[in-house]
C-alpha cells in the first residue's frame, strides 16, 4: 500500500503512462492556457487576462491565437475590445492583455481556478489527459515560459506543488521521469522578504534527450543550452538513482 512506503524505498512504476482516451482539445488553447498559468495573472472582476514576458514576439503569437479563437470580448461596458500587447514603461517586458466572459467560463468549465494566485495555480486535469500532440504543445509552452537548463539537468520552479505534480505526470505520458522537491528562498519579483517553500521538477539524464527529442523548446537559446546538455556523456545511474527518490509522488497520483 502507499502509505507503507517510506523514503528510500524503491518503487517499480510504468516508465510511460497511457491514457486510453484522451480528450481532443484545441492546441492553440493549449499553448495559450500553458502561458497563461506560467507568466499569466487574472482579475476576476473583469475577466481580465494579463500575460507578462519579455519576448515580444511570444505575445504578439498569443494574440494571434486569442483572435483565431473568436471569443467575445469586452471591458466594462465596452465590446469588442481589441486583444493589446502593450510595452511595460521604465521595464524591459511588455504585456497582452484582454478580457472575455466567454473565455473565463470555458476555463472554469475545463476546471482551471481563474483568478487564483501562484501558489493555487492548476493545470486542468482535462489538459493533462489530452491527445499526445496537445502535450506536447503544453509541455514545450510551458518549459518555454519556466525551464530553464544548466549543465546537468532541466528544471522548473513553482509556488504551486499541483502544477509540479501535474507537470510530472504529463512527462511520464511521454516516457519522460522526472524528480519532484521543494525548497525555500525568495519570491524574484514578489514583495514578501521571507523565503517561502517552493516546488521543483528536474529532468536529466537519458530523460533530458527524450524530451529533446519529443518536445524540445521554442526559444531558441533555451534550445541551445538543452541541445549542448544532450551532446555529453550521459550518466543512465545517476539519472535512474535520482529518478528514484520521490516515485512516491508517482505512486500517489496513480
Amino acid at each position: 500500500a502507499v502509505k507503507d512506503i517510506k523514503n528510500g524505498d524503491w518503487v517499480s512504476i510504468a516508465s510511460k503512462i497511457d491514457v486510453k482516451k484522451p480528450h481532443m482539445l484545441d492546441v492553440n488553447l493549449i499553448k495559450l492556457i500553458a502561458w497563461q498559468i506560467s507568466e499569466g495573472c487574472e482579475r476576476t472582476d473583469s475577466c481580465r487576462v494579463i500575460i507578462t514576458q519579455n519576448d515580444v514576439s511570444v505575445l504578439k503569437e498569443l494574440k494571434d491565437i486569442v483572435d483565431k479563437l473568436g471569443l467575445k470580448r469586452h471591458y466594462g461596458k465596452y465590446e469588442n475590445v481589441k486583444v493589446s500587447v502593450v510595452k511595460i514603461k521604465g521595464r524591459n517586458s511588455s504585456i497582452l492583455r484582454f478580457s472575455s466572459r466567454e473565455y473565463r467560463d470555458l476555463l472554469v468549465k475545463m476546471g482551471y481556478a481563474f483568478g487564483s494566485n501562484s501558489g493555487e495555480r492548476i493545470i486542468p486535469r482535462i489538459i493533462q489527459d489530452c491527445q499526445i500532440e496537445g502535450v506536447k504543445v503544453f509541455l514545450r509552452a510551458y518549459f518555454d515560459a519556466e525551464g530553464c537548463c544548466n549543465e546537468d539537468n532541466m528544471e522548473v520552479w513553482s509556488k504551486s506543488k499541483d502544477v509540479i505534480t501535474a507537470l510530472q505526470y504529463m512527462l511520464r505520458r511521454l516516457g519522460i521521469l522526472g524528480i519532484i522537491g521543494s525548497s525555500f528562498k525568495k519570491a524574484i519579483n514578489g514583495k514578501m522578504k521571507e523565503k517561502q517553500e517552493y516546488w521543483w521538477i528536474k529532468v536529466g539524464g537519458v530523460y533530458a534527450r527524450i524530451f529533446n527529442k519529443q518536445v524540445g523548446f521554442g526559444i531558441k537559446y533555451k534550445q541551445n543550452k538543452l541541445d549542448e546538455l544532450c551532446k555529453k556523456k550521459c550518466k543512465d545511474r545517476k539519472s535512474t538513482r535520482l529518478n528514484s527518490v520521490t516515485l512516491i509522488y508517482l505512486v500517489c497520483r496513480l
